[in-house]
């Protein structure tokens, strides 16, 4: 599995399906489940095409040059009217055109030496992203051949378990060093 800038892009990833996933509704806030962490936002904030996603950028830790330029290449993938069917259609297929999109801006938006998350993040907006991307992980894990689910399990919990400091020194870290951070954490889950 290739590992290198995963994290972070797991962790930017799971905003896209928040967007499509749970939510509640008050006249003055939309809360968001990201994880097992909610994200309240402003209810007139969420609309058109990768509003919630936007928004959800704005109440985590991501820098705004990250956040900015992964939107901008979301929007400037589509037409018009191709965002406004991404807007109507809730389907399965929407939501995994959706993440293509975000996958592929996310990772034309890393810059090397330029960190994508802020090191002074409060731990409020940490939260989210760290518990999206235990799930994240335990998903590739869960869909890793090679890996049981006692190991994407323990590989999620990994992830849980990891202090501020280290979430955003993971995800800020260059791709060699992140790798070897990555298994580091994981040793215990894959012991061979």
């Amino acid at each position: 599995m290739r590992l290198v800038r995963f994290f972070l892009l797991a962790a930017v990833c799971a905003f896209v399906a928040a967007g499509c996933g749970s939510s509640s509704e008050t006249t003055t806030k939309k809360v968001v489940q990201v994880g097992t962490e909610e994200v309240e936002i402003p209810s007139d904030t969420v609309t058109g095409a990768f509003a919630v996603t936007r928004a959800l950028f704005a109440k985590t830790g991501y820098e705004p040059w990250y956040a900015h330029c992964v939107l901008g290449q979301m929007e400037k993938a589509l037409t018009p009217s191709e965002a406004q069917e991404l807007v109507k259609d809730k389907t399965a297929k929407s939501k995994e055109r959706e993440f293509a999109l975000f996958e592929e801006a996310s990772e034309s938006c890393v810059q090397p030496g330029r960190d994508a998350i802020n090191p002074n993040a409060k731990p409020s907006e940490l939260a989210p992203i760290r518990a999206q991307t235990a799930i994240a992980f335990r998903s590739a894990f869960e869909n890793e051949p090679k890996a049981t689910h006692a190991e994407a399990v323990c590989a999620g919990r990994a992830i849980e378990q990891l202090s501020d400091e280290e979430v955003i020194e993971l995800s800020n870290a260059s791709p060699k060093k992140q790798e070897k951070l990555i298994g580091e954490i994981f040793l215990p889950c894959f012991p061979e």
